[in-house]
């Protein structure tokens, strides 16, 4: 169901003053929020909104979700890539949307964790006769993504995967023929449940929510935003204990009157700075945010390969997940290869030092440096 154009505004300016949003280009961890534009007051005023207030929850959610063109896509991709885990919030308008079955199946596509959140009780089968006009762009990345589940899961042992594979096979000649409906969206979601055994929270008991984020990944909690509010981790804020008798010093006035303390020797630390080599003028590119963006789209990349046409907009991105090196094709025209091997579109290719990348006929080499101080 749309949304009208007051209610258009009022989402917008709700979650202008109240949302704060961290995306991939920061360098802190974060969840994806996905969910069904005519949910938005359920997820943002009873969910989100709070958990991010009470307890520091770094979170990216796309505030504009009902457009009617494809250009959602890329900024779609980049997000679920860099966040740490997923929130899906399900509903019968999500599990009817094929938008939403893009952004799930590119999570478990990149192997996010996932947090599901039921909004509502007796989901059911969508209607037969419903078709949505499924723009050129979303189909083709729903192919894209079913395609990479396909080939990555032949033999694996994941139930989200397995579960997503078979969700996926059920839907994709529909889609191919543009023959897809609502029944046929709701389908493919109910039956991923059921077969990924699906555990649902709600949002009556935000608490449980916050801890079961918190198992998937703690470090999307902004602690001091949390310890400042009164509602962080018990840890966080309680007060250091002299307990007598251990090996606590006691700080007694007359105690230390004499005595003289020992400095340690200075610890070294390291940090590992990656950066990329040009082959073709041995530039030098310095990788300095978590998920850097390289292709010749000038506006929309950090690095622009100029005067090469045969590379692709936003040919790739190199992803930082603490000290991992990851490297994404994003369904260039001509490709991406690391060490002469064609890597698959939308799937993470570790990279290690030395590594050559080739993006299309344009060679890299990626390097690490590490520097002590």
């Amino acid at each position: 169901m749309s949304l009208t154009e007051s209610e258009k505004n009022e989402r917008s300016q709700y979650l202008e003053t109240q949302l704060k949003i961290t995306d991939c280009s920061r360098q802190k961890p974060y969840v994806f929020v996905s969910y069904a534009s005519d949910n938005w007051r359920q997820v943002f005023k009873n969910a989100v909104v709070p958990l991010q207030k009470q307890y520091g929850l770094r979170v990216y959610a796309d505030k504009a979700f009902d457009k009617v063109n494809d250009r959602w896509i890329v900024p779609m991709l980049r997000n679920v890539r860099g966040a740490d885990a997923m929130l899906v919030f399900i509903s019968q308008s999500y599990i009817e949307s094929y938008a939403c079955f893009l952004e799930l199946l590119t999570a478990v596509n990149n192997r996010k964790q996932l947090v599901f959140v039921s909004l509502e009780d007796n989901l059911h089968l969508g209607d037969t006769a419903d078709q949505p006009n499924i723009e050129r762009g979303v189909k083709s990345e729903i192919l894209n993504q079913g395609g990479n589940i396909l080939a990555n899961t032949s033999n694996t042992s994941n139930d989200l995967m397995r579960a997503m594979r078979s969700a996926y096979t059920s839907l994709s000649t529909l889609l191919l023929q543009d023959a897809l409906s609502k029944y046929d969206i709701s389908d493919a979601f109910i039956n991923f449940f059921r077969d990924a055994s699906v555990n649902k929270k709600t949002i009556q008991d935000l608490g449980a929510l916050k801890d079961t984020i918190e198992s998937v990944s703690f470090n999307v909690f902004d602690t001091q935003s949390a310890s400042a509010s009164g509602q962080g981790r018990a840890d966080l804020a309680a007060p250091a204990q002299n307990n007598v008798g251990s090996d606590a010093v006691d700080l007694d006035e007359d105690s230390c009157e004499d005595e003289t303390v020992v400095l340690s020797a200075p610890q070294s630390v390291e940090t590992v700075k990656p950066y990329l080599i040009r082959s073709s003028n041995h530039e030098q590119i310095t990788l300095d945010k978590a998920v850097f963006h390289i292709g010749k789209a000038i506006r929309h990349v950090d690095y622009c390969i100029r005067g090469n046409p045969t590379v692709s907009r936003v040919h790739a991105d190199i992803i930082n997940k603490n000290g991992q090196f990851y490297i994404v094709d994003n369904h260039s025209t001509n490709h991406t290869y690391v060490n002469g091997e064609m890597i698959p579109s939308g799937t993470e290719v570790p990279l290690s030092h030395g590594a050559k990348i080739l993006l299309s006929n344009e060679e890299f080499e990626f390097m690490l440096h590490t520097e002590s101080y």
